[in-house]
């Protein structure tokens, strides 16, 4: 895939090519820590819902509770990726003066 084709060229610069694969922009060594350690704390948090919304909901009389920890734990899921892009996002940013 050409640099012109990648939605993320604008944002990050031309990726660099390292054996023919577009190499992901990383920030610092510290802040890819804390992007590392800040998504895996909110991946912990919830899978906690889903787990605590799929015990109440099949297991208890609590089905409506259950739902609802069920529904957050599931859209967390998918939001921890792009919280931790928009994370790097800045810290690239952040970094490069901008």
């Amino acid at each position: 895939m050409s640099t012109g084709e990648t939605g993320d060229a604008e944002l990050y610069g031309d990726p660099r090519q390292i054996d023919g694969l577009e190499a992901y922009p990383y920030a610092s060594i510290q802040a890819e820590k804390r992007i590392k350690s800040i998504s895996g704390l909110l991946s912990v948090v919830t899978v906690g819902f889903l787990v605590a919304g799929l015990y109440l909901a099949l297991f208890s009389p609590q089905v409506g509770l259950g739902g609802l920890l069920t529904l957050v734990g599931f859209i967390g899921l998918m939001v921890v990726p792009v919280v931790a892009k928009r994370m790097r996002r800045a810290a690239l940013a952040r970094e490069s003066g901008g």
